[in-house]
């Protein structure tokens, strides 16, 4: 299922070496596609045959590293594999000394425990040793609630979440929008990288209702729950949807910033 994937998706920033220059551009919407069904159509308006043929890098959608989690998402759950898609951090190409940058990996109970999937493992330039795409250590990803705690307790700096920044400030907002997007994954719901979402709950005339220390009580009662187990994933459902209906609406724009807000203000879809 990974090559199926590999072999209709390429990534619209580090594949674009072996991309024409005017693909990467005149198609640079395809990555605004959040659900399967739009891949899919995407996928096969590029090339009508089945999706086990082999496709030149011309006829493959553009995509990120959340949209090869959530079409091989997909392809377990019609399998008949439990599975759901995981927003974190891990190290570029999976090499420590890189810095941490936020990455989505496909999640699947392998019988016995939840494993890692990664699709892209083959675009890393050295490939990283003795890991294999269906079982990412776990020790290599952290997600976004794993993220959180370890700086609200100090074992991390936040500015080893802003990549190459080294800002602090940055660095919460990417673990605090990671560590909502993971939620909203676990939750049913399909983020995808560039939505704005902060969580801060609104009253009746939309106005912000809580502050920073009781949003950071929220995120902390988010992040307290471990997915692996059935009953915490339960009460994290539970958690998240009884403040969705007052949650901010999350603001998706698409990828071009130049282009006219579409659907600002749209929340996420809901799976």
């Amino acid at each position: 299922m990974i090559a199926v994937v590999r072999n209709v998706l390429v990534h619209f920033r580090s594949d674009v070496p072996r991309l024409d220059g005017t693909v990467s551009e005149s198609r640079r919407d395809e990555v605004d596609s959040r659900r399967v069904e739009r891949m899919l159509a995407g996928i096969l308006r590029l090339d009508p045959s089945p999706l086990s043929t082999l496709r030149p890098v011309t006829h493959r959608l553009l995509a990120t590293c959340r949209d090869f989690s959530v079409l091989l998402c997909a392809m377990m759950r019609h399998k008949g594999i439990p599975a759901r898609v995981r927003y974190g951090f891990t190290h570029l190409y999976y090499q420590p000394k890189l810095p941490l940058h936020d990455h989505v990996l496909t999640e699947y109970w392998n019988g016995d425990a939840w494993s890692l999937a990664e699709c892209r493992l083959h675009a890393c330039p050295v490939p990283p040793h003795g890991i294999w795409q269906g079982n990412i250590p776990p020790t290599l990803f952290l997600s976004g609630a794993q993220a959180w705690r370890s700086i609200r307790s100090g074992d991390r700096d936040a500015r080893m979440f802003s990549g190459l920044r080294y800002d602090r400030d940055m660095g919460w907002r990417n673990v605090r929008k990671l560590l909502m997007f993971d939620a909203a994954a676990l939750s049913g719901n399909e983020p995808l990288l560039w939505d704005r979402w902060d969580g801060r709950p609104v009253d009746e005339f939309g106005r912000t209702k809580y502050g920073a220390r009781q949003q950071s009580r929220f995120l902390d009662e988010l992040a307290s729950f471990d997915p692996a187990v059935a009953a915490d994933c339960a009460r994290l459902i539970e958690a998240f949807a009884s403040r969705m209906d007052r949650l901010a609406a999350p603001a998706s724009r698409p990828f071009i910033a130049t282009r006219a807000a579409r659907g600002a203000g749209v929340h996420l879809s809901r799976r």
